[in-house]
């Protein structure tokens, strides 16, 4: 039974990194900066000899095992793992994207010039339309 949890977890965080190549960052930024940062000044706050600061502690810790518990919820309840699922498919799909977009972008302008100079297009017609442009601008201002 103890033996599966472990492997569960390394699955799970092997799935997720499959799905987005940026979630090891934030996971390592989260479980080994942020978590231990915030469990440490805890622990601090309640050290202090001030009633104070017991009392702020006390609300910390009720305030995060009331967020923990509607992280569960959203999770487990309102399928809070699909909606982070579909999340981090968008953002690899982006990342895709945006990598490949130069060698695309070479792609459909070496089509087009292909198939510019198969229909004969002259090569000058933006430069025309430019400037019958600015005409039009020069006759219409005062």
């Amino acid at each position: 039974f103890m033996r599966g949890i472990p492997i569960y977890c390394a699955r799970q965080l092997g799935k997720a990194t499959r799905l987005w190549r940026g979630f090891p960052i934030v996971y390592i930024t989260v479980m080994f900066i942020l978590v231990p940062l915030l469990l440490l000044g805890l622990s601090a706050i309640f050290n202090q000899d001030h009633k104070g600061f017991t009392v702020l502690g006390s609300f910390l810790v009720i305030i995060m095992g009331i967020t923990g518990f509607y992280i569960v919820c959203w999770c487990f309840v309102q399928d809070g793992q699909e909606i982070c699922r579909r999340c981090m498919q968008t953002r690899e799909r982006r990342r895709v994207t945006m990598s490949n977009l130069p060698d695309n972008m070479d792609y459909v302008m070496r089509k087009l010039n292909t198939l510019s100079h198969h229909v004969g297009l002259p090569d000058d017609e933006e430069d025309e339309l430019l400037g019958d442009d600015e005409e039009d601008k020069s006759t219409l201002e005062p």
